[in-house]
């Protein structure tokens, strides 16, 4: 599927392994790749309810966290 700036979207996003948070996102973007392609979205989530938005923050915040004492541990290891 291609989606064009504007489009409204339903999508499913596994953020833990208990919670799939079902949304509307707005596309505000498209951003192409070096080959004409859609490298990604830039996408508005529309009407979240203050908990939707509680569990995104804690994934991101976990996420970030994971990547980090990935890092870290490359480092150590050079």
């Amino acid at each position: 599927c291609t989606f064009e700036a504007e489009d409204l979207v339903c999508v499913d996003i596994d953020l833990f392994v208990d919670y799939k948070l079902n949304a509307v996102v707005k596309v505000l973007r498209v951003q192409p790749d070096d080959n004409g392609g859609i490298k990604g979205y830039g996408c508005e989530f529309q009407g979240l309810t203050a908990a939707q938005e509680d569990y995104i923050g804690k994934y991101i915040y976990k996420v970030q966290s994971d990547q980090r004492q990935k890092e870290m541990a490359q480092e150590l290891n050079f």
